[in-house]
């Protein structure tokens, strides 16, 4: 099963700034995303291993106490910033067999258009109910996080 999440929201500001926010800054993400709890914790920090770039790793670590790693899989500025986690929690080694992100972003008047996509999947059908579920909650939180972007 593949559980695809898609949100979007239009970000003041330029393309570049916001695609910096949104991929390159480590302060970001601890900002503006706070979960969805209990199921989706918020994040804390991250920590990238060098400057980002394809393959880069990014130790991310969670309000749970938990943290994940994830791997940059592509990286196009300012247009394209895409990972996978390389290293699942243990939530997410429960209800998936892996995850990954994309964020494409679009130069409007004044602002930027920001779509998120979001991809769970498992070949164990064991799991479907849990990706159902945790993909429910990580919607939600991504709908949070994106309107807490374009509140600034």
């Amino acid at each position: 099963m593949v559980k695809t999440l898609v949100a979007q929201a239009e970000i003041k500001g330029s393309l570049r700034d916001v695609f910096l926010d949104l991929s390159e800054s480590p302060d970001f993400f601890p900002k503006h995303f706070h979960g969805f709890k209990p199921l989706i914790p918020g994040i804390l920090q991250v920590t990238p291993e060098g400057k980002i770039a394809k393959g880069i790793l990014r130790k991310v670590l969670l309000s749970d106490g938990s943290s994940v790693i994830e791997r940059i899989t592509d990286h196009v500025p300012h247009h394209l910033h895409s990972y996978e986690m390389a290293e699942l929690n243990k939530l997410q080694k429960l209800v998936c067999q892996s995850m990954s992100a994309t964020f494409k972003l679009e130069e409007l008047k004044g602002a930027v258009r920001v779509t998120w996509t979001y991809q769970i999947k498992s070949d164990n059908p064991l799991q479907t109910p849990l990706i159902l579920l945790v993909g429910w909650a990580f919607g939600k939180a991504m709908e949070r996080c994106l309107a807490s972007m374009a509140k600034g």
